[in-house]
């Protein structure tokens, strides 16, 4: 069998980006007034931008944790949800200072849920709770939080602070926490609990939330306790009534390897290797969404060698992997998902058997750390 080698390495963390290309909003004319010289009037416009992009990121020092999702849902309304910086709150740390929110929004449920006003009421046990991402869900608790920052394939287990006035509580989306873990906490407390060996006992990421009178300046002091090491997003619960469907059952460890398809069929053409290398560059976010779903043991990624048809009108019709350095299902199959999507320019000569060995590597440099100084 004759087919086309392609060697192709995805770096799938989140590369920086250039500065806010948006351009001056327009004014508009928000009244006038009238000026009397004698006894001839004239009327003066009054013009003013209507808002500066990126103004909406600005809190002020007694903001509360509602105005933050408010916030969140204007960005997100306005698509102004990109970010070039790694951490989610700027600012703050002396009293009197504003803050601003700077992570990148991955908004999983629109219209953005409203912070809600006590959540303590809702800690009905300490079993776990779910997390609902634009990657997908995980967890199997019927308190969902919707998780509005963007995150990286998560490497160990999710833990949730839910802060209210009186503290912090901790939820994993695994499992049960102990009695002792549950809180609520201090910052100083959680802050020593999250600095040593049990803190450190394969948690990865912290999802954040609180209730919504909660001001930003409490939720800052929590923020700085989570030492940088571990990646952090904000979320928000949804309604007690909303109910997700469940989970679709993982599909089979063997579903899309080569050696369980039939045989195929000879190439026949050959196929433009510079116009498939870019249009699977164009892929590399959905790409990247493949490797979120990997479970937390496979989320360093790894090489998955993929084998596919191009027909005569560059579409791919056929695909599977040959090997699979994953070992993660649901990653392979999502990846030979996005191949079938995949259109290049047709190949000369009928349809190309292509050979493709990518490696999804998450970046371990681009997780949102909690606080910007």
């Amino acid at each position: 069998m004759r087919s086309s080698v392609l060697g192709l390495l995805l770096l799938l963390g989140l590369a920086a980006c250039s500065g806010d290309s948006t351009p001056p909003p327009e004014p508009v004319t928000v009244g006038g007034e009238r000026e009397r010289e004698g006894d001839v009037q004239t009327e003066v416009q009054v013009e003013v931008a209507r808002e500066t992009p990126g103004i909406a990121r600005a809190l002020g020092p007694t903001s509360t944790f509602a105005d933050l999702i408010a916030a969140i849902r204007r960005l997100d309304d306005r698509g102004e949800g990109a970010s070039e910086e790694r951490c989610v709150l700027r600012g703050g740390a002396r009293m009197g200072d504003g803050i601003r929110l700077e992570a990148e929004l991955a908004v999983p449920v629109r219209p953005v849920p409203d912070a809600a006003p006590a959540l303590v009421p809702r800690l009905r046990s300490r079993g776990p709770v779910s997390a609902l991402a634009v990657w997908g869900q995980r967890g199997s608790g019927s308190l969902v939080l919707a998780v509005l920052t963007s995150t990286t394939p998560i490497r160990g287990r999710e833990a949730a602070l839910f802060v209210s006035e009186d503290g912090a509580r901790v939820r994993f989306v695994d499992s049960e926490v102990a009695t002792a873990l549950a809180g609520p906490h201090t910052p100083e407390a959680l802050s020593a609990w999250l600095g040593s060996e049990d803190g450190d006992a394969g948690i990865g990421r912290v999802l954040m939330t609180a209730d919504a009178g909660v001001s930003l300046a409490a939720l800052r002091r929590y923020l700085a306790a989570i030492p940088p090491r571990l990646e952090v997003a904000l979320a928000v619960p949804l309604a007690d009534d909303v109910r997700l469907p469940p989970a679709p059952a993982p599909p089979s460890d063997t579903l899309g390897l080569c050696a369980n398809e039939p045989a195929w069929e000879p190439s026949q053409g050959e196929v433009d290797v510079p116009s498939l290398r870019a249009a699977i560059g164009e892929r590399r976010d959905d790409l990247a969404g493949c490797l979120a779903q990997a479970a937390p043991e496979r989320a360093h990624g790894g090489r998955i060698g993929l084998r596919f048809r191009v027909e005569e009108s560059g579409a791919v019709e056929q695909a599977c992997a040959v090997s699979d350095g994953i070992g993660d299902p649901r990653v392979r199959a999502c990846v030979l998902d996005v191949f079938r999507r995949v259109r290049v320019t047709p190949p000369s000569g009928g349809s190309a058997l292509v050979e493709v060995p990518i490696a999804l590597v998450p970046n371990a440099d681009d997780r949102t750390c909690a606080l910007c100084d």
